[in-house]
């Protein structure tokens, strides 16, 4: 998709701050927007994600609607999670003993049937590394040792747990915060498939939390 992904993940976080702080919500925020469009209908949330919105949410959860049924269909949905965990990591092990006799096999091969590229190859930071030059340069400005500012400081916090949780776009708006240039990250397929993925676990956050402020008992 032709898209400025960081344009839309520090639109997003500006979204969430409206309605988290004065809760306030343009209903037609995501509706109108390609991006956010393309996201929740080609990106699904991480199988966790229920659990942790209702720890998070803990109070306004219990004063839902649709608490007790949650409560009740969240023992099902665990088992059939586990079961299909279950079933990858067996997957996964039949996939790893392959990989495992091709190498072994790869290793058989004499020498001269082996062509070797000695070409010097520039390598492109992974994503690990890209959240790693983020948080570098956050610290280097937001760090209790390096700043007097308050708000600085708790930026610097902020960062400290999306850098402990790998969540790449809260990194991304500690930058925003900051002002920090963020034309150092390389956004490849893979870089958006990484963030798109991650804002839509925030879209749905936001979802979520509006219609349980707008239905509660």
């Amino acid at each position: 998709m032709d898209v400025d992904v960081i344009q839309k993940i520090k639109k997003l976080y500006r979204i969430q701050h409206a309605f988290e702080k004065y809760n306030i919500l343009n209903q037609e925020a995501f509706r109108n927007d390609d991006c956010f469009q393309y996201i929740l209908h080609n990106y699904n949330i991480e199988n966790n994600f229920e659990k942790q919105f209702c720890e998070k949410y803990t109070h306004e959860v219990t004063q839902s609607k649709k608490y007790k049924e949650t409560q009740k269909n969240y023992e099902t949905q665990q088992n059939q999670d586990n079961k299909e965990m279950q079933q990858n990591q067996d997957n996964e092990e039949i996939q790893l003993n392959q990989d495992n006799e091709e190498i072994q096999q790869n290793q058989e091969l004499s020498e001269d049937e082996i062509q070797f590229d000695n070409t010097p190859k520039k390598k492109k930071p992974n994503i690990k590394e890209v959240d790693k030059i983020m948080y570098k340069k956050i610290a280097l400005i937001s760090h209790p040792d390096k700043t007097k500012s308050n708000e600085k400081v708790v930026v610097f916090k902020k960062a400290n747990d999306y850098m402990k949780s790998n969540w790449s776009i809260g990194l991304v708006h500690c930058c925003s915060l900051l002002k920090i240039k963020t034309n150092f990250i390389y956004v490849d397929d893979e870089m958006s498939d990484h963030f798109f993925q991650q804002m839509r676990t925030v879209i749905e956050e936001i979802i979520q939390l509006y219609n349980l402020r707008n239905n509660r008992l």
